[in-house]
């Protein structure tokens, strides 16, 4: 009987190994917890979103299509159905020069037929290694993101369950590892800074069918929502939308001052902003403004 070629059994060897190895890797990856999307931003976005999908899928498809080039609508439609919350952080509260800077995290379960589908060379996106790396199977493998011709902005993987999309997806992914070293050993994420009252950020955490958003530097924001330069000391704002399956939304809006006399001033200009089309309330140092409606071009524009 012939004998095999030594180099050749070497080599079926190898691809045995290879084969195991990233069936593991799969395996592996899907065992992986989610990680909370608002964990995965940085703390110094001036405004972030959160957006539950499965209630308002097709916005979170129109924004999907409008953040990611080369996305189309038909991807999208078999994207949406795996991804439970898109975040994004709008800004640079340390860089007034980056306010246009834009994060967009992603949590669900997406598989990797719609990652190669949608991300493929053929659409424009060409596969990058990251410097930072992730450990699988107790062997640390670079994370990947995908970048285009067209655009500054990149798409990161950090797992099937976390995506990540900005300019500069580094940060993130670190995020994402020590997240997932924080869930590991604690069962909880890390909560953020000093930039995020604690109760907000855990307003914004909350399992609910709204869309919410804070705003850590709210001057900007409120010029461009209300329509009128807010020239008060305002410490934060929040708010929520809800769908009135109509193409609409109701905006309900609190805003946060340093004191009362403040908050009294700021009313009587809301008040005359919005005559009789909201209701406006106050309670302690917060103002309250409720049933400002709309449209989804209105809320995209945000």
């Amino acid at each position: 009987m012939k004998k095999l070629n030594v180099s050749f059994l070497k080599a079926v060897s190898a691809a045995f190994f290879c084969l195991i190895y990233f069936a593991s890797c799969k395996s592996m990856e899907q065992s992986i917890p989610s990680v909370d999307a608002l964990a995965l931003l940085e703390e110094n976005s001036a405004v972030y979103f959160k957006i539950p999908v499965a209630k308002h899928s097709e916005f979170a498809k129109k924004l999907l299509c409008y953040v990611v080039p080369g996305l189309t609508e038909k991807n999208a439609d078999y994207i949406i159905p795996k991804i439970n919350t898109i975040c994004a952080g709008l800004g640079n509260i340390n860089d007034k020069n980056d306010m246009n800077r834009v994060q967009v995290s992603l949590e669900g379960n997406i598989p990797p037929l719609a990652v190669k589908t949608a991300l493929s060379e053929k659409k424009g996106w060409t596969l990058k290694k990251s410097s930072v790396n992730s450990k699988i199977a107790g062997i640390s493998v670079p994370h990947v993101y995908y970048e285009r011709k067209d655009t500054d902005y990149k798409l990161a993987l950090a797992s099937l369950k976390n995506f990540v999309f900005s300019k500069d997806v580094e940060p993130l992914l670190q995020r994402y590892e020590v997240q997932l070293d924080s869930l590991a050993e604690t069962g909880f994420v890390m909560v953020p800074g000093e930039n995020w009252v604690a109760s907000t950020y855990e307003w914004m955490t909350e399992t609910t069918d709204e869309m919410r958003f804070c705003v850590l530097y709210p001057q900007g924001f409120l010029k461009n929502l209300l329509g009128r330069d807010m020239k008060f000391a305002i410490v934060c704002a929040s708010g929520s939308l809800t769908d009135n399956n109509d193409g609409s939304y109701n905006l309900a809006l609190n805003i946060d001052f340093e004191n009362r006399f403040v908050l009294t001033a700021a009313k009587a200009v809301l008040s005359l902003v919005y005559d009789k089309n909201a209701k406006i309330e106050t309670s302690s140092e917060t103002l309250k403004v409720f049933d400002i409606r709309l449209t989804t071009e209105d809320v995209l524009a945000l």
